[in-house]
């Protein structure tokens, strides 16, 4: 009986820039609900992505500009909040 799962089939480059492009998208999220509820200083938060973004290999693979954009698509909304 299988799972429906491939575990063994190997992540192609573009599999894993999309997963790794996918979990950033959502830790800037993450990162914003805890800016806009105190719970992180926005400088903190921007930091940490960045790190993670060039950590991932996202800043070579897509680019500093395309990263940026993430980060403010994420933030966006929250701006005029309290930060």
């Amino acid at each position: 009986m299988t799972s429906g799962l491939q575990t063994n089939k190997p992540l192609s480059l573009g599999d894993a820039v999309a997963r790794d492009l996918q979990t950033f998208e959502l830790r800037c999220w993450a990162r914003a609900y805890l800016v806009v509820h105190g719970m992180m200083r926005l400088q903190e938060a921007v930091d940490g992505l960045q790190d993670a973004a060039v950590s991932a290999g996202l800043v070579t693979a897509i680019g500093q500009d395309e990263v940026q954009a993430i980060m403010t698509t994420a933030f966006e909304p929250r701006r005029g909040q309290s930060w």
